[in-house]
């Protein structure tokens, strides 16, 4: 009954967070059993050569900064290296929003695994304070790159797949390292409440940039809202619905 009730859990927190991003997705929604598969293969993929080589970096340096900036990097690129294979010639990858809705589905499936690993040595106390901070951090972060990934395949196709990415990559891997640190120092003091801040900031940039790919996808038609998706007729300058302005582009 305790298994399954710690089931439960981890299930009702992966759930949420995946309907708050499937509903990002607006003019073409990925199939779900596709996604499904982003979130637990990817999940498995990427968590669990990233906790090993974790678990090396902790044993080979003492240093907290240092363990901090790889621990960051090892997770990030752990979780991109996933998730470029499962996309490898992939038709569903159709529009830009994908790359951010792809990167942060895998994210999910990785804070999922992270979460069966916390719960099984803290107990389920530990859900709450990961659900709110910890989850929407690894989507936030995956977020950034995945926005790499839109432009590496939309944008500027042409380029290195690795130059197009790097820039992005980067951020989001310094970024996790100042998670980690700032959660790591004083975890019951004022450090909480900045990550707190630092993880809103980060995820409402992520939805930001979803909505900004979202007017560039060509599966639009002219006259909807990338908004709210409601259709307006031709000579609209504002949305009948969202009163918001329509020739974003």
């Amino acid at each position: 009954m305790d298994l399954l009730f710690k089931f439960s859990a981890i299930l009702l927190s992966t759930g949420v967070w995946f309907y708050l991003l499937r509903r990002k997705d607006h003019f073409s929604p990925e199939p779900l059993l596709f996604l499904a598969k982003i979130m637990v293969l990817g999940g498995i993929l990427s968590a669990i050569p990233a906790g090993l080589l974790n678990i090396a970096i902790e044993y080979f340096h003492s240093n907290s900064v240092i363990n901090n900036l790889l621990i960051g990097f090892n997770e990030e690129l752990c979780k991109l290296l996933a998730v470029t294979v499962l996309l490898k010639n992939q038709t569903y990858f159709d529009e830009p929003v994908d790359g951010i809705i792809y990167a942060a589905t895998l994210a999910l499936g990785f804070a999922s695994v992270e979460n069966i690993v916390y719960i099984n040595r803290y107990g389920l106390n530990a859900l709450l304070p990961r659900h709110f901070i910890s989850v929407p951090a690894h989507l936030s972060f995956a977020m950034i790159w995945g926005y790499g990934l839109s432009v590496a395949k939309f944008k500027h196709p042409q380029r290195s797949f690795a130059l197009n990415l790097a820039p992005y990559f980067l951020s989001a891997a310094l970024l996790h390292a100042l998670f980690n640190f700032t959660i790591g120092s004083h975890p019951n003091q004022t450090d909480l409440v900045m990550v707190i801040i630092l993880v809103t900031l980060l995820y409402r940039y992520g939805s930001y940039q979803a909505n900004t790919l979202l007017k560039y996808s060509p599966l639009r038609l002219a006259q909807e809202c990338s908004a709210c998706n409601a259709i307006n007729t031709d000579n609209s300058a504002i949305c009948h619905q969202c009163d918001r302005p329509l020739n974003l582009d």
